[in-house]
């Protein structure tokens, strides 16, 4: 095979031959597919493809990591590192542009590694509409690179004054005790285990029937926390500490909404194998009760909560546009970024010196350096934006807990 001039493809230290995976790559974004071998590109794109592949393969041996144990946490960490790095040209740090460009070459990388079975760790895909009016195959849509300055990218966080709006529109709770919850839809559980235990949207349908209804929540005080098993990131288990108050009103919900759905299902069809998932479509389903809530489907519910939050602030207070248009535009994730924040800042309050190490071990991150980038800097700014209310609460809970 003759290759073109100005075909570029990295070349291993070690031994001194070609990176396969990058020279697949390469071939797949950068040359003809029919006929004599030509660029499909100009010289600087296949320059700046191996320059970036480059640099991202130092920062995977830097890590010990080999490509096929990728994962969200090391590309988000990546993601990270870029906006830290000087530019040797103009000594100043990387453009956002720059950031841009490199995640966008690195993401199209991974994204072609997954569809060709070399990864172990799956990444969320998503199909985007394009201006010519067709669509676009993008690899984790929610890891942003250009909206947000470095100090506090990622960390899409929604303000504690409206936060409590938002959540209504996932339903109100059916039961209380004084101001605890005893029971409540499904479709608020699923958001509180994002915001309460810092669940990825995953993660929150992944959880099990057996990891919450097997937890026994006899004499125990319902502000403190008992561990439940989630599956996460990695095919890796982990045991998270979720509120008792949530646990039982978890509970609730599978022996009365949950068993309900089934019921129907089985009645429907005898054969139906019950998943075992927790989260399951209700009786309100067209023909899929009790089949398992997917990521996608959950994503969906709560884009569709964002316009009624925004439309009930923009109705309360008519200058309160920009706070519409953030709730508006964040996502699940934000969630597990306001829980991540409250943990932090709550744990720091209480004397510990270390809070991000703690917050590490819950959320499942890899390294404590992602959970310090990410939450770190932005800590200091969410602690001053805290409502009163909220700070009465973070108080109350240092001083019952402490």
């Amino acid at each position: 095979m003759v290759l073109p001039t100005g075909f570029h493809f990295l070349v291993s230290r070690e031994s001194s031959s070609a990176v396969q995976h990058v020279l697949g790559f390469m071939r797949k974004r950068c040359l003809s597919k029919a006929g004599a071998l030509r660029l499909t590109v100009s010289l600087c794109t296949t320059s700046a493809f191996t320059y970036t592949l480059s640099d991202f393969y130092d920062y995977l041996d830097f890590n010990r990591m080999r490509l096929e144990d990728l994962d969200l946490e090391a590309l988000t960490e990546y993601q990270s590192n870029l906006t830290d790095l000087e530019s040797p040209v103009t000594k100043k740090p990387y453009a956002t542009e720059t950031i841009n460009q490199r995640m966008w070459i690195v993401k199209a990388f991974v994204l072609w590694c997954q569809d060709n079975g070399y990864l172990k760790n799956r990444f969320d895909v998503e199909e985007l509409p394009t201006r010519d009016g067709g669509t676009t195959t993008v690899l984790e849509p929610d890891l942003d690179t250009g909206l947000v300055e470095p100090d506090d990218i990622n960390c899409t966080y929604i303000d504690t004054f409206h936060l409590p709006i938002l959540m209504g529109k996932f339903g109100d709770w059916h039961e209380l005790d004084g101001e605890l919850p005893l029971s409540g839809p499904r479709d608020r559980l699923m958001a509180e285990c994002a915001l309460q235990a810092g669940l990825r949207r995953a993660e929150v349908c992944g959880l099990r029937l057996k990891s919450v209804c097997s937890r026994n929540l006899s004499e125990r005080d319902p502000y403190s926390t008992v561990s439940v098993r989630v599956f996460g990131k990695g095919a890796r288990w982990r045991r998270v500490p979720f509120p008792v108050w949530l646990v039982r009103a978890l509970q609730n919900y599978a022996a009365t909404e949950r068993e309900n759905s089934i019921r129907k299902r089985l009645t429907r069809d005898p054969d139906f194998n019950d998943s075992g998932s927790l989260f399951v479509h209700l009786e309100t389903a067209r023909g899929s009760w009790g089949d398992p809530v997917s990521p996608k489907q959950l994503n969906r519910i709560f884009k569709a909560a964002r316009p009624a939050a925004a439309e009930q602030i923009i109705g309360a207070d008519p200058t309160g546009i920009e706070q519409a248009l953030s709730i508006s535009q964040c996502t699940f994730h934000s969630l597990r970024h306001n829980y991540a924040l409250n943990t932090y800042v709550l744990r720091r309050l209480k004397g510990d010196t270390n809070p991000g190490k703690y917050v590490q071990a819950v959320l499942g991150h890899r390294y404590q350096s992602t959970t310090d980038s990410i939450y770190l800097t932005a800590s200091h700014v969410y602690e001053a934006e805290l409502s009163e209310v909220a700070q009465k609460l973070m108080a109350d809970m240092v001083k019952r807990h402490g």
